[in-house]
C-alpha cells in the first residue's frame, strides 16, 4: 500500500500540499518510502499525515519515516503528524522524529503532533521534545501537542513544557498543550502555565490547554488566554 502511494505521488512533483490518511492499516510497518517520497516533493509546502491505530509502527519504523522526510523540500510551513494510539512508540521514537524535522525541515513554521494514547510516552519524553524543540525547531510560530489518555505524564512533565517552550521559542505566537485523560496530572502546577508564557516570552499571545478528565479535580475543558 505504501509502495503504491509513494509511486503515485512520484507523479505529481509540482504538489504543494498532500493529506493521507492511513488510520487502521494495521499490517503497516514500513514507511522509509513515503519518508523518502516526500522528500522528492521539491515543492511541498504542507504535510498531513495520520497513521492512527496503525499498532505496527514502533520507534523504529518512525526513525526510517523522518531519517530523509522533507530532505530536498525547502518551502514546507506547516506539518501534521497523527500517531494516535499508536502504542508502541516511545520517548526515544519521539525524540528521533522531533529531532529529524528539526533537521531536515529548516523552513517549518507550523508543528501539529497528536500523541494520544501513545502510553509509552512519559514525563522523559517530554522532557526529549523541550529539549529538541529548544535546539533544532527554535523558528516555529506554532506548536500543538496532543498527548490525550497519555496515562504515564504526570506533573513533572506539563511543568518541564511550560517552563521551557516558550522561553527558547522566540517566534512562537501560539503553543498548544492538551492533557485530557492524563489521570497523574494533578492542580498543582496550573498557575505556573500562564506567568511563564507572559513573562518570558513577550510574543506569545495564545496558550491554549486542555486538561479535562485529567483527574477528579479538574472540571475545566480548556482555558484559553489571550494576551494580544
Amino acid at each position: 500500500m505504501i509502495r503504491a502511494t509513494s509511486d503515485t505521488l512520484k507523479r505529481f512533483g509540482n504538489l504543494e500540499t498532500i493529506s493521507l490518511d492511513f488510520s487502521d492499516v494495521n499490517h503497516l510497518s514500513n514507511l522509509s518510502s513515503l519518508g523518502n517520497c516526500l522528500s522528492m516533493l521539491e515543492n511541498l509546502q504542507n504535510i498531513y499525515l495520520k497513521f492512527s491505530w496503525c499498532t505496527k509502527i514502533d520507534d523504529q519504523v518512525l526513525k526510517q519515516f523522518t531519517e530523509n522526510l522533507g530532505q530536498n523540500s525547502k518551502n514546507i510551513q506547516e506539518v501534521t503528524l497523527n500517531f494516535e494510539h499508536c502504542d508502541q512508540i516511545s520517548n526515544k521514537g519521539i525524540e528521533q522524529l522531533m529531532r529529524s524535522l528539526g533537521e531536515n525541515l529548516a523552513c517549518i513554521k507550523r508543528l501539529y503532533l497528536k500523541l494520544g494514547w501513545c502510553k509509552k510516552i512519559t514525563d522523559e519524553g517530554l522532557k526529549e521534545i523541550s529539549f529538541v524543540t529548544r535546539f533544532y525547531l527554535n523558528h516555529l510560530t506554532r506548536l500543538k501537542l496532543d498527548f490525550k489518555g497519555c496515562e504515564a505524564i504526570t506533573d513533572k512533565g506539563i511543568e518541564f513544557l511550560a517552563q521551557n517552550l516558550p522561553q527558547f521559542l522566540p517566534n512562537m505566537n501560539l503553543l498548544s498543550l492538551n492533557f485530557k485523560e492524563c489521570k497523574k496530572i494533578t492542580i498543582k502546577h496550573w498557575n505556573n502555565l500562564e506567568s511563564v508564557s507572559v513573562y518570558k516570552n513577550s510574543i506569545l499571545n495564545i496558550l491554549l490547554l486542555t486538561l479535562d478528565g485529567a483527574n477528579n479535580y479538574l472540571t475545566q475543558e480548556s482555558h484559553n488566554w489571550d494576551f494580544k
